[in-house]
């Protein structure tokens, strides 16, 4: 348990940080920036990374399994 000086400490590192989301997400709000938008691309880009790896690694595989090919 948090007791005395980091306690303080602690409630006040979780004010700052409260305070700051607040700030994030009015900046985000006032540059119209859509949070659904950018993780629908981040889920995207991490999908056909995800395919682009596994197709490079199937084909390493298959060049080190038939050397000769």
């Amino acid at each position: 348990m948090i007791q005395g000086n980091g306690l303080v400490a602690f409630q006040n590192a979780k004010n700052e940080l409260v305070g700051r989301f607040g700030e994030l997400m009015q900046w985000i709000n006032t540059h119209g920036i859509h949070l659904s938008d950018a993780q629908t691309g981040v889920n995207s880009t991490d999908q056909q990374s995800g395919d682009d790896l596994s197709s490079a690694s199937s084909g390493l595989s298959a060049l080190i399994a038939n050397p000769n090919r």
